[in-house]
């Protein structure tokens, strides 16, 4: 028998593109579906819209709760979930008609992830991110993520098929005190108690990032480094017993690439210079020989590393008065432009 599959969807504040997300979700050529809409505390019509759908259609559920975020949606959406599978689609993204489809191709008895591509779009350009087909047994789980890694696509949510029973089973769940790296923390979680995962050469999900959105917002030190220690810790408990010596050197490089980023927001930033060089002198004592894994991804990081060769109280001084020059030449620059 073909599997039901649940399609969760939070939804706040899209009233603009909700109709388009739903519309795409209705046409698929997959039928045997049910869509969750969760309406997490919208004040302008996305909730009215969402009642309008599931009025036409009965394979549409329509939940309002209390503003509490998307993760605390997603949760609501599985506990309310019937499917044998589950994936999550944004309200303000869409999808193709075969975006179901290509999920369903990648299933057997023993799979219990199925992974496809990502349509990104911006500005009105679209970059195609198309796996290619593969399927990986239980000790190959973490290879397989390294391989995913290469297309920079595993931290999205919305391009994977869960197994409802292992969510249930395991109890997982979407950390709700994180609004960074959940989606991938919630894979790696559940990629603990998967048996097989399988790529397919497909993508139907055009997924378009918005300025106001969370994923744009910038995070604190405390927030960024806490996503980046339970990201850190959530791969190890994944290669507890199946070692992968690729995914743990993507991990420490991607350690690595989030801490450079940490370390040059903590140096534009107005915090206390004795707390900015606490802290990177934390990082630097503990994972400095892991910055070779990871270039510098611009030329002010590349000053950066060569800064904290030396001594921290001499150079985070300095660098941050080139970061301060850095933003009165761009603060000119943009006053020249408007005049």
């Amino acid at each position: 028998m073909p599997p039901l599959i649940s399609i969760v969807v939070p939804v706040y504040n899209c009233e603009h593109l909700l109709p388009r997300c739903i519309d795409s979700l209705c046409a698929q050529h997959y039928s045997k579906f049910e869509l969750i809409l969760i309406n997490d505390g919208s004040s302008d019509r996305s909730g009215d819209i969402c009642d309008a759908y599931a009025a036409r259609d009965s394979r549409l559920r329509v939940i309002h709760q209390r503003n509490a975020g998307v993760s605390a949606a997603r949760n609501r959406g599985l506990e309310c979930s019937r499917g044998d599978f589950i994936c999550f689609v944004d309200g303000d993204d869409y999808v193709d008609a075969g975006y179901l489809d290509a999920f369903v191709s990648g299933l057997d008895d023993a799979t219990d992830l199925v992974f496809q591509g990502i349509i990104e779009e911006h500005n009105g350009q679209a970059l195609r991110k198309t796996p290619e087909a593969r399927r990986y047994d239980r000790s190959a789980v973490p290879d397989g993520i390294s391989d995913i890694n290469q297309w920079s696509m595993f931290g999205y949510v919305c391009n994977k098929l869960y197994r409802r029973s292992i969510i249930e089973q395991r109890n997982l769940r979407f950390r709700t005190d994180c609004s960074l790296s959940e989606d991938r923390l919630f894979a790696l979680h559940y990629l603990r108690y998967a048996r097989n995962m399988s790529v397919v050469h497909a993508c139907h999900y055009h997924y378009h990032p918005h300025p106001g959105g969370l994923t744009m917002r910038k995070r604190s030190y405390e927030e960024s480094k806490q996503a980046a220690d339970w990201n850190w810790e959530a791969a190890m408990a994944l290669m507890e017993d199946r070692p992968s010596v690729r995914l743990l050197t993507d991990t420490r490089r991607m350690y690595i690439k989030t801490f450079r980023g940490i370390i040059s927001d903590l140096l534009q930033s107005d915090r206390e210079l004795s707390f900015v060089t606490s802290a990177i002198g934390d990082f630097l004592r503990t994972h400095r020989r892991w910055l070779p894994l990871a270039a510098p991804a611009n030329r002010m990081q590349r000053i950066e590393d060569w800064a904290l060769k030396f001594p921290l109280r001499i150079s985070c001084p300095l660098v941050r008065i080139l970061h301060r020059l850095k933003q009165l030449k761009h603060a000119i620059a943009s006053h020249t432009r408007r005049i």
